[in-house]
């Protein structure tokens, strides 16, 4: 379902600044449907976003949507979240800034762990840029799921994925 990877000839401005590029898919609700689909579609992760094409021959302009990242990003793992909604997918990712949600699904773990570092990294490269201390950083926490003060900040009305808007595609 997952098309292979692999770099054309010529390469757009989108592949050289994109810090991660790949196929994931997004999950998509529809107003009058409360069962997601998901759409595969073609991501760039840059500095302070994340765009997404319906394949990888689109590039700047063609995109179906974008999500901001930034400060007060929070990523983690579908099971991190202990998101009930996304269908039950495997290897799934969830990422939200401020009242926005994007979650996605990777081909297998390693891109699943791949994105979500990529991710947290370019959080925390923004936090740095801004003077902000690095506190939420997932590799440094204690336990799976725990933070320094030991506790969990997705369990239960801390949740920061709760009161979720999903991103819905721009141009369906």
């Amino acid at each position: 379902e997952f098309p292979a990877g692999g770099m054309h000839s010529s390469r757009n401005l989108a592949e050289v600044f994109a810090t991660k590029q790949g196929y994931l898919k997004k999950r998509s609700k529809m107003q009058n449907n409360p069962i997601p689909s998901w759409r595969l579609r073609y991501f760039y992760l840059y500095a302070d976003k994340i765009v997404y094409c319906e394949n990888r021959r689109q590039g700047p302009g063609e995109e179906k949507g974008e999500f901001p990242v930034s400060t007060h990003t929070v990523v983690c793992t579908a099971e991190e979240a202990a998101l009930e909604d996304t269908g039950h997918q495997e290897n799934g990712l969830a990422i939200k800034t401020g009242e926005e949600e994007l979650v996605m699904q990777a081909p297998n773990r390693h891109e699943q762990q791949a994105w979500t570092d990529a991710i947290q990294l370019q959080v925390d490269k923004l936090k740095e840029a801004s003077g902000i201390p690095i506190t939420n950083n997932r590799k440094a926490s204690l336990t799976p799921g725990m933070n320094a003060a030991g506790a969990n900040p997705l369990a239960g009305g801390s949740n920061p994925l709760a009161g979720k808007k999903a991103v819905e595609d721009k141009k369906e």
